[in-house]
Formats: structure tokens, C-alpha cells, sequence
């Protein structure tokens, strides 16, 4: 299941370049308060196969609609789009449910504005297909 998030900034702000972990915790903390235990399993156990544990979730890089670079910094100023997907339905309807119930969200210093949040369509996979990553892929 896929979630598209549309947020926009009011005023220029500056967001550190190395702002995944931010996005991690904007996650398990809009997952907390959607469902405590659930939020809890994940960030502390996960799914376990073969003594590995697994997350399933992934989300993309923040893909502003524009947006200048200064130093270190990426200057905001827009619509941003943002998109999380995960295997596990529970993940999507929980963190949709938190999402949802605010009017913004804080990653790192800047506060955006939530515009909408869409659940996208299931893919119909095929035997032949081509996929481009949107963050990069660890094996």
C-alpha cells in the first residue's frame, strides 16, 4: 500500500540536506500516537525472518516542486510531495489516520503544511515491468 503526501511550505525554509533520519522519526512518532503497541513493535523489533529483523516500510526523498540549494541547506518554498509504502496494511492505515487528524508536520526545523494525503492505487503486476527507485535501494 502507497500514501502520496502533499505538503506545502508558507515561507522560504531551510531543511539540512541529511534530513532522512527526520523523516524516520516524523514516522514512528505519527505512528505512536495513531497506535501505541504497533508503533512500538516496529521500531523496537520489526519483523523477524531467519534471525533478521525487517521494518517494511520504505518512503521517498522530499520531492519539492521547487527549491534552491544553499550550502548544505535546501531552501523550501512550495508544494512538496513526499511518498510512503509499505507491504503492511496496518502501517499505511495507521500512519494515514495520524496524518490525517494534523494540520502540518515538523521535519527538522521546518513546519509544512499537510495539503492532502492519497492512498494510491494498488499495482497489477505484470512479468515484464520496469520501476525506477525513488530512494536508494539497500540489498
Amino acid at each position: 500500500m502507497r500514501l502520496k503526501i502533499n505538503m506545502a511550505s508558507r515561507k522560504e525554509q531551510r531543511l539540512d540536506l541529511n534530513y532522512y533520519y527526520f523523516l524516520s522519526s516524523l514516522v514512528y512518532k505519527h505512528l505512536e500516537s495513531s497506535n501505541k503497541g504497533f508503533s512500538k513493535m516496529l521500531h523496537d523489533e520489526g519483523y523477524v525472518l531467519h534471525n533478521k529483523s525487517f521494518k517494511l516500510f520504505t518512503f521517498s526523498q522530499l520531492l519539492p516542486r521547487k527549491f534552491i540549494r544553499k550550502e548544505n541547506f535546501m531552501v523550501l518554498n512550495g508544494d512538496v510531495t513526499w511518498y510512503v509504502s509499505s507491504p503492511v496494511n496496518e502501517f499505511i492505515l495507521y500512519l494515514a489516520e495520524a496524518l490525517t487528524s494534523e494540520n502540518n508536520v515538523k521535519i527538522g526545523d521546518c513546519s509544512l503544511d499537510i495539503i492532502e494525503i492519497s492512498v494510491l492505487k494498488e499495482i497489477e503486476f505484470r512479468r515484464t515491468m520496469k520501476f525506477r527507485s525513488l530512494s536508494p535501494i539497500v540489498v
